[in-house]
């Protein structure tokens, strides 16, 4: 201790307490005095080095004026204590991050004591944190831009000579695509150069990075960046390290970092800091690569045609492209915040919502068609799907609803149908004046040509004659009987004369007498309703059923049921047989479906409870062209 400096009891143990860091005693103008032996650990330099010299000539050129202003302000007010951050040259590694504290003791105008600790670990680690908390905050959608950002920190924080991100490719090299250099001829020659991180001119240490996603330190004088055999130094190059890119899909790159310091990478701590921050980097690109991906659905689902709209799990909508603004008629302001039932026509019952709500908050989707009213009070038709989003296993968060217009399809699809209605009702007029000539010219010549064979036959007495018009009276009799056949193919009276459910009665029964099989029926007598046109193509498609059971299905029993329910007309025919090939032509399949279509209603074929088919019609009671 110098000669005159006399240290008080609160001065000593700031001493004791201080013994890992720099203590340092400046005379009035600026010299220093006395310093601990901790500056040879901490600054590089034994306390002799620094003895009558001013400790401002470490401070690197860029801070020196942060260090002169503290000082003044210590100049201005002695008593308050003044901390100050700046960086000074190391005597052995390189530049080093220092907090120094400065006062000027009490009653004592000797000079200023100086309190000194490296930080330079605490600061890269400070510097680095901020970096990938910005990434996070950052709306950036791009993990190169995010790359670019984390090598210019890294340099600033490690005072590197260069930091460069490059990404593997298929081929084998490496593209370099985010950088911070101070010399951009020794960026260039990598680049030109070129990089692989496999094959025969990989080079070793990025490519054990690739392969463990471990760290690397990559050589003392940056020659690896040349990977040529013998390559010569990189003047200026001391130290040089890799580190793994890594996202969710595994290693994409490596992050190389050159120092002009020979042991820049060598302590420990700066490794396990390295390492850490390539962890948290991985989590900052994969929600960048999250970010852009989320950017690419929300564009698609904004650019798409079909109208998309989003609700939480109570049905209230929280967003809705463009398409759906253009469908409905209404504005964003307008309908989020609102629920679908602000488009609800009237036109579907409670049930089929319930079935809806039921399906989707059930965690699964649901589809069909909707009628909803747009703003002006026009009506539409879409194919609607709607898709709960899980939280989780079952709990649902939010519904994406999808909508396709098909307003024109439908009316495409109602003048065919009626097109086509036409067609049928002209093709029964005519069947029904086949079958009235039928029945009316050739069933009345048929039974007059009967009757007088059989007179022929009263008679005659000659054998060869008797046996000549027998035969003829068989033909005259099968000949009848399938003119009879003719006109009920054509048009069914026993529909006409009967009624619906008396025709499938009487069809059970015919249906007993040729085949092998039980037919139990289930009418209701409510069925007396139905009109007759439909009646007539209900007991058609019942008739083709039978038909399919006894040509396919190899069943010993077949059941009929037929209800009315809210207004349709209702008809199911199960067997228990084997079934049959799904779209085989043989089952009439494509004729039954095109008859309940023009009945204005549809056709389900499906298995039966245990085995067999099921077919289910349901139809209108009546048709247009029964009303007119």
């Amino acid at each position: 201790m110098p000669s005159g400096i006399s240290l008080s009891q609160p001065l000593s143990r700031l001493l004791a307490d201080s013994a890992g860091e720099v203590l340092a005693f400046l005379d009035r103008a600026g010299r220093v005095v006395y310093v601990n032996e901790a500056s040879l650990h901490v600054l590089g330099y034994p306390p002799d080095m620094l003895l009558g010299h001013d400790p401002h000539g470490l401070v690197v050129d860029d801070d020196r004026h942060v260090v002169e202003q503290a000082m003044a302000g210590l100049r201005a007010r002695p008593a308050a204590p003044v901390t100050v951050r700046c960086r000074v040259r190391h005597g052995v590694s390189g530049v080093r991050m220092m907090e120094v504290r400065g006062q000027t003791p009490a009653g004592r105008g000797a000079g200023t004591m100086l309190v000194a600790r490296d930080i330079t670990h605490a600061d890269r680690q400070e510097r680095l944190q901020r970096c990938l908390v910005d990434g996070l905050r950052c709306d950036n959608r791009n993990p190169d831009e995010a790359l670019a950002r984390c090598c210019a920190t890294l340099k600033d924080a490690f005072g590197l000579e260069m930091a460069f991100a490059a990404r593997k490719e298929a081929d084998g090299t490496l593209r370099v695509v985010a950088h911070a250099c101070g010399d951009d001829g020794l960026l260039r020659e990598v680049i030109e150069t070129g990089m692989c991180w496999k094959g025969p001119a990989a080079i070793g240490c990025l490519a054990h990075v690739i392969e463990t996603e471990q760290l690397c330190h990559c050589g003392a004088d940056g020659a690896f960046l040349r990977h040529r055999a013998g390559a010569a130094p990189v003047p200026g190059m001391g130290a040089s390290c890799a580190l793994p890119l890594k996202a969710a899909s595994g290693v994409f790159g490596v992050l190389v970092l050159c120092a002009t310091d020979a042991h820049a990478f060598d302590d420990p701590v700066t490794a396990a800091l390295l390492a850490d921050f390539g962890s948290q980097l991985a989590l900052i690109l994969d929600k960048v690569a999250q970010d852009a991906r989320l950017a690419l659905l929300g564009g698609a689902l904004a650019a798409a045609a079909n109208a998309v709209f989003i609700t939480d799990r109570n049905a209230v909508i929280e967003w809705v492209n463009d398409a759906f603004v253009a469908l409905t008629g209404y504005a964003r302001e307008e309908i989020v915040g609102r629920t679908p039932r602000l488009l609800q026509s009237g036109l579907q019952d409670a049930e089929y919502y319930r079935t809806l709500k039921k399906t989707i908050r059930g965690g699964e989707s649901w589809c069909g068609e909707i009628t909803n009213r747009r703003k002006d009070g026009t009506l539409y038709t879409a194919q609607q799907t709607i898709t709960p989003i899980l939280e989780g296993r079952r709990r649902v968060r939010h519904f994406v609803a999808i909508q396709q217009d098909i307003t024109e399809r439908k009316r495409m699809e109602c003048e065919i149908r009626e097109l086509a209605l036409g067609i049928e009702l002209a093709r029964q007029l005519e069947r029904g004046q086949i079958a009235r000539e039928v029945h009316d010219e050739l069933g009345g010549s048929l039974v007059s040509l009967r009757h007088d064979i059989e007179w022929l036959i009263a008679r005659l007495t000659d054998p060869a004659a008797q046996e000549r018009l027998q035969i003829m009276l068989e033909l005259a009799v099968q000949s009848l009987a399938s003119a009879r056949q003719i006109v009920s193919g054509l048009r069914p009276a026993v529909v006409e004369e009967l009624g619906l459910v008396e025709a499938i009665r009487w069809l059970a029964r015919d249906f007993r007498q040729h085949h092998d099989l039980e037919v139990r029926l289930e009418l209701a007598p409510d069925l007396l309703r139905v009109s007759r046109t439909v009646a007539a193509e209900a007991y058609r498609v019942v008739q083709e059923c039978l038909t399919n059971v006894a040509k396919h299905a190899n069943a010993r029993e077949v059941r009929i049921t037929g209800q009315v329910i809210d207004h349709l007309l209702v008809l199911e025919v199960v067997d228990d047989g084997v079934g049959s090939e799904p779209g085989s032509e043989a089952s009439g399949r494509r004729g039954m479906t095109e008859r309940a279509l023009l009945m204005g209603g549809y056709l389900e074929i499906g298995q039966a409870q245990g085995a067999g088919t099921r077919v289910r019609l349901v139809a209108p009671l009546t048709r247009k062209d029964d009303q007119a």
